[in-house]
């Protein structure tokens, strides 16, 4: 089978981006794979058997759309693939050009289909249940104009999400938000992603307890750093908290965590930091913590630190409770700085987080191990193929 993957770039750096990276590898060595992408942010390992081509205009601006679909179309005459594999490329546009093509199927990795605005969380931090409109969803935009835009554009990609034979989620959650935006049930597949590296995790479960807890991500409202200090502070646990990442609401959580008390010595920002330094940091950390307010469509970062023998503290959101329980880690109720101090405090104590550690890696390899999850993806492959045939 010859496989073309559509992606918007070609990176480390974000969980989408390790999704394809994972999946088109595990592929190379049983099929033709190729990647098309629109650009490159040189943090993606070298990819042996993937055939790399590069699309300009792919995931860019509106304006962009029209050549972008002329250099895509261009490409697929020429390398004929037989069956084409959308992922992180939004613009309605290329979606229905994509899906027109018969052969071809989408991942959707993020809300953008089906939330205008902040990923399924309200302004005060509290999930949201509301059905989009831009009515519904004013409260949540400054500009009444850019809200009714933004609307619009998501109900766009929904109708384009509409024309494919299949449309793969990682998630229950994902699966169920579709719906409720009208992409047809039966044609949704859940398909999770599965750890993935370059190289094999350096610590086997089992080893000793690590003298940190690890919060890596975007520095953004929606990701809650500023409830995880908050909690820090109530549970004075007796480890320091390593804050790996960047963003916009870097200078007020610094100023937030000097407020209170918090100094480097009790919380420590590192900045940016590429893939091998983070694996090298959670190699060393005794918890790692996902305090999303917004709802995760997966959370593959948490599954990335299971598999490396790291149990999670994460709020319940999104996706989160398919690789996340209190059996092999801490499942907080989301927006709840209380309980989230309350589970840090019981992470902090070394024998119950290494406990945990070993059940969280052990769950992990039982239930994403790649090559199951490959094989679903491929049965997801022929159903398309069989499809277009009829």
């Amino acid at each position: 089978m010859h496989i073309l993957h559509i992606h918007d770039r070609l990176s480390a750096a974000g969980g989408a981006d390790l999704h394809l990276l994972g999946v088109a590898s595990c592929q190379a060595g049983e099929h033709r794979v190729g990647l098309a992408t629109g650009r490159s942010d040189d943090t993606a390992p070298a990819l042996p058997g993937v055939e790399l081509h590069r699309v300009k205009g792919l995931g860019g601006r509106a304006r962009d759309t029209a050549g972008a679909i002329r250099r895509l179309a261009a490409l697929v005459d020429r390398v004929q693939p037989d069956l084409l594999h959308l992922h992180n490329v939004v613009q309605p546009a290329v979606m229905e050009w994509v899906a027109a093509r018969g052969a071809a199927l989408v991942t959707v990795q993020d809300h953008r289909g089906f939330c205008p605005a902040r990923g399924r969380v309200l302004p005060d931090g509290r999930p949201c249940t509301i059905t989009p409109s831009s009515t519904a969803c004013a409260g949540c935009f400054d500009d009444p104009g850019y809200a009714g835009m933004i609307t619009a554009l998501t109900e766009q990609r929904a109708a384009a999400l509409k024309g494919f034979a299949r449309v793969v989620v990682l998630s229950r959650y994902m699966a169920a938000e579709l719906a409720r935006a009208g992409v047809d049930a039966a044609g949704i597949r859940v398909i999770p992603p599965f750890p993935w590296s370059p190289t094999p995790a350096a610590r086997p479960s089992g080893a000793p307890a690590r003298p940190y807890a690890l919060a890596a991500g975007r520095l953004v409202w929606a990701k809650g750093f500023q409830l995880l200090l908050d909690a820090w502070q109530r549970a004075d646990p007796p480890l320091p908290l390593v804050i790996a990442g960047d963003g916009p609401a870097r200078a007020a959580l610094e100023a937030q965590a000097i407020e209170r008390g918090l100094g480097p010595e009790r919380v420590r920002f590192t900045g940016w930091l590429g893939r091998p330094a983070i694996e090298g940091l959670l190699d060393g950390a005794q918890l790692a913590v996902m305090p999303s307010l917004w709802a995760e469509p997966f959370g593959i970062a948490g599954l990335e630190a299971q598999a490396r023998g790291v149990p999670v503290v994460a709020f319940d959101v999104g996706g989160v409770r398919d690789w996340l329980s209190d059996e092999h880690g801490w499942l907080v109720p989301p927006n709840d700085p209380h309980a989230l101090a309350d589970a840090l405090t019981e992470a902090a104590d070394p024998a119950e987080a290494q406990r945990r550690a070993v059940r969280a890696a052990a769950f992990t390899a039982s239930h994403f191990s790649p090559t199951p999850l490959n094989q679903r993806l491929e049965a997801t492959y022929r159903e398309v193929l069989g499809a277009t045939q009829r």
